[in-house]
C-alpha cells in the first residue's frame, strides 16, 4: 500500500496491509473493520512554501461560482444532505499500526524529527458508540544544535458519546499522556532524566457550542497543575473561562533539573493561581504568584536569606507586588506594581529598618569566578577588558521596542545601613528610567557627623553612552571617619570635611572614558 501526495512523494508506504472484518459483526448488524499496517513508513513534510503535504490529500472545496456564471442566469445546484444509513452509522473503525516509523519535516525551519517503534490501536470508531485510542512510540529529536528528546511516549484515549435520540449533543472523553521515562536536554542549562515524572491526565467534553474541560491534571516533576473551564461558545468569537492552579512547588528539588538552581542551592517553594476569561481577542486574566521562605547561597553570603512575597497578576499588569528579604542584621521590603507588559510602566519602592551589610555579607571575599589579574604579561599586550567594547554591548538594548518604551520610578528609603563598618542613616534617593536614560533625581544620606547628597544622569542610547553628576559632601567629622575606616591613624587626624564635585563623559570602555571626563 501506498499513499502519494500531489508532488508525487510518498506519505505512507507499507509492504504488509490487512483488512480484518469478522463475518459476524456483518451478521450483528454493527460491522466491525479493522486496517492493520505492519511495519509502515510515515512521512509528514511541511515545503518552502508552508504547504503541508498531508493536506494535500483531502480535495478542496471547489472555488465559487463567477460572476459571469450568475450574470447569464446560471445557478448552482443546491448541495443535497448526506443522509447516512443505519447500517453504516452502526459500523466500527479501527486502525492498527504495528512497529511504524514516522518522520516530521519542516523545509522552512530546517527541522527534522524521527518517531520510532510507533504502536497505534483505535478500537470501535463510532459516532454513536465508545472508542479507545493507544498510541505508543519512541521519540528521538534534536531541535536547533542544542536541545534533544530522546525515549518513549504513551498516550491513551477513550472517547463516549451523548446522545439525544439520534442527534448527538456532545463527545466526552478521557485521556492519560505519560513520558516518565522521556530524556529532554540542553547542554548546560536543562536536564531532565529519565524517571522524572511527566504526565498529563484528564476528562474533557467538545460539543457542538462549546469545549468543557471538567478536569485536567498536568504533572511535571513536584509540580501539579490543574486546569479546569470551558472554551466556548465558538461563535461569534470563541470565549474562554479558565482557572488554572497549582500545588505549592518546592523549589530545591529542581536543582536536578536545572544546574544553575543547583549552583545557587535554591530552597522554599512557589504557588500559582491564574484566571482566564472572555473573548479570544480581549481576554482578561488575573491570578497570583506566592513565594514562601525562597532561599539561596552565594560565596558571600555569611548566611542565606529568605525571601516570602507576592505578586498579584490582572489583564496587562503586575498589579501588586509586595516582597520582605530577612538576612543576619538585615530587613528589606520591597512593593510597586507593572503596567502594560508591551510598553511597562514600572513603579517600585524599597524601604528598610535597618540594613547591617557587615552581619550578611563578607564585603572583603571576592564574587564567585572573580580571577586576580595576571602578572607578568607583554608590556602592551591589550587584557581581555580592554579589547572588549563595553558601550556596542548595549546595542541590543536600543534596539528593543520594550526597552525603548519602558519607563520606571525607583524611590529607597533606608533607615539604617552599615556596610565595611562605615554607619549610615537616613539613606533616601529617587531615581527614574525613561526612552533609555536613568536619571538619579537625587540621593541623600547621613554618615559620620555630616551629609552626602548627589544626583546624576546616565543616558544608553548614544553609541557612547553619556553621563553627567553632582555630588556634595557638608560637615563630615574627620575623626569619626578615620577611626572607621583606618583603625590606626585614631585620634591623629580631627576637623569636618566639605566638598562638592560635579563632572561629565561619555563610554564605558576605560581609555575613551579617561579621555572625555570633565570633573570639576
Amino acid at each position: 500500500l501506498e499513499i502519494q501526495d500531489v508532488r508525487g512523494r510518498r506519505v505512507v508506504s507499507v509492504s504488509d496491509a490487512s483488512f480484518v472484518l469478522p463475518f459476524s459483526t456483518i451478521l450483528s448488524g454493527s460491522p466491525q473493520l479493522t486496517l492493520v499496517l505492519a511495519r509502515p513508513s510515515i512521512e509528514v513534510v511541511r515545503d518552502a512554501q508552508g504547504v503541508i503535504n498531508v493536506m494535500t490529500l483531502v480535495k478542496q472545496p471547489s472555488a465559487a461560482p463567477s460572476p459571469g456564471a450568475a450574470a447569464s442566469g446560471t445557478t448552482a445546484a443546491p448541495a443535497s444532505e448526506v443522509v447516512v444509513p443505519a447500517f453504516v452509522a452502526r459500523s466500527r473503525l479501527g486502525l492498527e499500526i504495528r512497529d511504524g516509523s514516522l518522520k516530521v519535516v519542516d523545509e522552512k525551519s530546517k527541522f527534522e524529527s524521527t518517531v520510532d517503534r510507533l504502536q497505534v490501536r483505535l478500537r470501535d470508531a463510532s459516532l454513536i458508540q465508545p472508542t479507545t485510542l493507544t498510541v505508543e512510540a519512541a521519540l528521538d529529536t534534536k531541535l536547533g544544535q542544542q536541545l534533544r528528546v530522546a525515549g518513549p511516549v504513551r498516550l491513551e484515549m477513550e472517547t463516549a458519546p451523548v446522545l439525544s435520540g439520534t442527534e448527538l449533543r456532545e463527545m466526552k472523553a478521557s485521556l492519560r499522556a505519560e513520558a516518565d521515562a522521556l530524556e529532554i536536554g540542553v547542554p548546560g542549562l536543562f536536564e531532565k532524566k529519565a524517571g522524572i515524572p511527566l504526565s498529563l491526565d484528564g476528562k474533557i467534553a467538545l460539543g457542538k457550542d462549546e469545549a468543557r474541560i471538567d478536569s485536567l491534571k498536568a504533572v511535571f516533576h513536584n509540580a501539579v497543575a490543574t486546569i479546569s473551564g470551558k472554551i466556548g461558545p465558538y461563535q461569534p468569537e470563541p470565549k474562554l473561562d479558565l482557572k488554572v492552579s497549582s500545588n505549592a512547588v518546592e523549589l530545591q528539588p529542581w536543582g536536578e533539573l536545572v544546574p544553575m538552581l543547583r549552583d545557587y542551592k535554591i530552597s522554599g517553594r512557589t504557588t500559582l493561581a491564574l484566571d482566564l476569561a472572555g473573548a479570544a481577542s480581549a481576554l482578561r486574566y488575573g491570578g497570583s504568584v506566592k513565594l514562601e521562605s525562597i532561599g539561596f547561597t552565594h560565596p558571600m553570603f555569611k548566611a542565606d536569606p529568605r525571601l516570602d512575597g507576592s505578586i498579584q497578576i490582572a489583564t496587562n499588569q503586575l498589579e501588586k507586588i509586595a516582597m520582605t528579604m530577612k538576612a543576619p542584621g538585615c530587613e528589606l521590603q520591597v512593593s510597586g506594581k507593572l503596567v502594560d507588559f508591551s510598553k511597562p510602566v514600572i513603579t517600585l519602592a524599597a524601604t528598610s529598618p535597618g540594613m547591617d551589610l557587615d552581619q550578611w555579607l563578607d564585603l572583603a571575599k571576592p564574587a564567585a569566578g572573580a580571577k586576580p589579574a595576571a602578572g607578568g604579561g607583554a608590556k602592551g599586550a591589550p587584557t581581555a577588558a580592554a579589547a572588549r567594547d563595553l558601550d556596542a554591548l548595549l546595542a541590543p538594548l536600543r534596539a528593543n521596542a520594550v526597552a525603548l518604551a519602558t519607563e520606571a520610578r525607583l524611590e529607597v528609603r533606608l533607615d539604617r545601613l552599615k556596610a565595611r563598618q562605615a554607619p549610615m542613616q537616613n539613606m533616601k534617593a529617587q531615581a527614574t528610567l525613561k526612552n533609555l536614560a536613568v536619571s538619579l533625581d537625587s540621593a541623600s544620606l547621613q554618615a559620620f557627623g555630616g551629609r552626602v547628597e548627589a544626583s546624576g544622569r546616565l543616558d544608553l542610547k548614544p553609541l557612547r553612552p553619556t553621563y553627567s553628576f553632582n555630588t556634595r559632601v557638608e560637615g563630615v567629622e574627620i575623626e569619626k571617619a578615620v577611626e572607621s575606616q583606618v583603625a590606626f591613624l585614631k585620634n591623629t587626624l580631627l576637623g569636618r570635611l566639605s566638598a562638592t564635585a560635579s563632572g561629565s563623559g561619555s563610554s564605558f570602555n576605560v581609555d575613551p572614558a579617561i579621555r572625555a571626563l570633565d570633573m570639576k
